[in-house]
């Protein structure tokens, strides 16, 4: 299920967020989730989250990564696949 509509303004795309969706920028999404997923381990509380995109994306997918199968919340999953829509989003402008 989709959560938002991609509007095409000429060479610009911008993302409409569609009822019930959380609103976040991209970055503000990708910040959350490495803080909740950084929360859930004490070892983890003391990295410090890297200023620029690609250590955060690096970080933001080594904790997926490693991370065991175990409860979380509505509202990170929901987050999480906002964000990761977005991201194939533009991985598929790329291609």
């Amino acid at each position: 299920m989709r959560l938002y509509d991609i509007i095409r303004l000429g060479a610009f795309c911008v993302i409409r967020p569609m009822e019930g969706m959380i609103i976040m920028t991209h970055e503000e999404r990708r910040i959350w989730l490495i803080k909740k997923l950084l929360s859930e381990r004490i070892e983890y509380r003391k990295y410090q989250i890297p200023d620029y995109e690609k250590g955060q994306k690096d970080m933001l997918r080594s904790l997926m990564n490693v991370r065991m199968p175990q409860f979380i919340s509505d509202e990170f999953l929901q987050v999480q696949d906002e964000y990761l829509q977005v991201e194939n989003a533009k991985a598929g402008e790329l291609a």
